[in-house]
C-alpha cells in the first residue's frame, strides 16, 4: 500500500518540472515550491515508523522527533552553505528566489535547497531506520504561557532548547514561515519536541559523515564530498553572477 503511496506522490511532484518552465514570475515560483513541498513531505513521512508520529513539517516548535531533527538540521546545513557564499565573496542577503529583506541572508537560503535532501532528509531517515535515534531520545515540554507572551511571541524563546541553534540567523534574518524549514507553523500551547544532549551528538556525528561522503560531481568530473559540493556550487554560482558561465 504505501509503495502505492510513493508512486502516486512522485507522479504527483514529477508535473511540477513542467509548471516551473512555464512560472512568469518569481511569486509564481514560490507558490508552486509551498506546493511541491508540501506534497514532498506528504512522501517523506512514509520512511518514517508511525509511532514517531512524523504527519507533516511543523516548526518553532517541532511537534514531534522527525521534526524537531529535520529543524537541527537544516540549520546546520543553511551555516555551512551561508560559510561557503562568504568564502566565495558573495553578498549573501541579495538572493533570487528568495524575498530580499534586511538583515536576510536569502542567497544562502536559495542556494541551500539542492542539499536539503540529500544531505538533512536522508541523514534524518538513516538515524531512524538504522535505530541511532529512537523515540525515547527526545523530551517533549508543554511551554506555560501567558496571553501577554503569546502576543509578543516570547514564549519560543523560554521553551525551545533548540532556539539558538535553529535559529542562529534569527536577530538578523527574521526569517518568514517556509524559508528555513520549508512549510510549518506556528503556535501557542504546543507541545514542543526536543533532542536530548547525547542523542543530539549522534546525530550530529551522523550528519558530519554525511557531509564527508564522496560522490562524482559532474561539473569537474572528479569525485568531492558533499562539503566540497557545496563550497564548488557557490563558486559556480560566482561564475554566473560575474558571467563567467551562462547559467546554473
Amino acid at each position: 500500500m504505501r509503495s502505492d503511496e510513493c508512486s502516486n506522490i512522485a507522479q504527483d511532484l514529477s508535473r511540477f518540472y513542467t509548471l516551473v518552465q512555464s512560472a512568469e514570475s518569481v511569486e509564481s515560483l514560490r507558490g508552486l515550491e509551498g506546493q511541491a513541498t508540501k506534497i514532498y513531505f506528504q512522501g517523506l513521512r512514509l520512511g518514517f515508523a508511525r509511532e514517531l508520529e512524523f504527519k507533516k513539517r511543523t516548526r518553532r516548535p517541532p511537534t514531534d522527533p522527525v521534526n524537531a531533527c529535520l529543524s537541527f538540521g537544516y540549520t546546520i546545513l543553511m551555516n555551512v552553505v551561508l560559510g561557503a557564499v562568504c568564502a566565495v565573496g558573495l553578498d549573501p542577503a541579495l538572493g533570487g528566489l528568495h524575498e530580499l529583506s534586511y538583515g536576510r541572508v536569502s542567497l544562502a537560503l536559495d542556494l541551500m535547497e539542492e542539499f536539503r535532501t540529500p544531505i538533512v532528509d536522508m541523514t534524518v531517515l538513516a538515524c531512524f531506520n538504522l535505530g541511532i535515534l529512537k523515540k525515547e531520545d527526545f523530551w517533549r515540554d508543554e511551554p506555560e504561557v501567558t496571553e501577554d507572551d503569546c502576543e509578543n511571541g516570547k514564549w519560543v524563546d523560554q521553551v525551545d532548547m533548540l532556539v539558538q541553534e535553529e535559529n542562529i540567523q534569527e536577530q538578523v534574518s527574521k526569517l518568514k514561515e517556509g524559508e528555513a524549514d520549508g512549510p510549518g507553523e506556528d503556535g501557542t500551547g504546543v507541545v514542543g519536541v526536543f533532542l536530548k544532549k547525547e542523542p543530539k551528538k549522534r546525530f550530529l556525528n551522523r550528519l558530519e559523515k554525511r557531509l564527508s561522503m564522496l560522490l562524482h560531481y559532474p561539473r569537474l568530473d572528479k569525485k568531492l564530498t558533499l562539503r566540497q559540493v557545496i563550497e564548488r556550487q557557490a563558486e559556480h554560482y560566482a561564475s554566473y553572477v560575474l558571467g563567467e558561465c551562462s547559467q546554473y
